[in-house]
């Protein structure tokens, strides 16, 4: 057993997050009707982050110590990330199960998945009936570019799956799947009262 073997990056470890919001009230337009001409704003909010980590391992007693899982070998060899590739977006063929009687000499948490990048945007229409009563229609469109978002499958070497991508990131965890990071492109109309 190496202790040094689990010195790295926690599972929920995210070097780099960007968050960016943006709040804009349009000016009122002039020579236009108030109905048409004011109450207009538009936001949007820019999320980006680098993907978390996640160990190789496989399942087994390979090293006879009583363990239901333990870390695969690595040769190696590059790992090639391709994140455009959800059929396998690092090269696999680098990990395998030990020897019997080893521990692999993978480390925990050395690839990272995919990271994620959205933005978000509504556009809200206020319509003042009185100084303190109003109605805003709200029209708010998630993943405006629809851009596709996904989760590692498994980390066990020796699955199938090992490789791929599979599933939203918020799908993977067991989140929304509709509204969450990463799903399709979704839009929702609303109507606030503010009094």
């Amino acid at each position: 057993y190496s202790i040094s073997k689990n010195y790295a990056p926690s599972g929920f470890d995210t070097p780099w997050n960007i968050n960016f919001t943006l709040v804009y009230d349009v000016p009122k337009v002039r020579h236009i009707p108030k109905v048409i001409g004011e109450g207009w704003s538009i936001n949007s909010l820019f999320r980006a982050q680098e993907g978390r980590p996640f160990s190789v391992y496989v399942s087994g007693d390979q090293s006879h110590q009583g363990l239901k899982t333990t870390f695969a070998n690595y040769d190696g060899s590059a790992l090639n990330y391709d994140f455009h590739n959800v059929d396998q977006f690092f090269n696999v063929n680098a990990f395998s199960a030990p020897a019997d009687g080893t521990i692999g000499n993978a480390r925990r948490n050395m690839l990272r998945q995919p990271g994620i990048s959205q933005l978000d945007m509504g556009i809200f229409k206020k319509f003042a009936i009185t100084e303190r009563f109003a109605v805003k229609f709200k029209w708010e469109v998630f993943n405006v570019f629809n851009h596709g978002m996904f989760a590692y499958a498994t980390g066990k070497a020796t699955s199938s799956s090992f490789g791929t991508l599979f599933a939203t990131p918020d799908v993977g965890i067991g989140l929304n799947p509709v509204l969450g990071t990463g799903a399709q492109r979704n839009m929702q109309f609303g109507v606030a009262v503010d009094f």
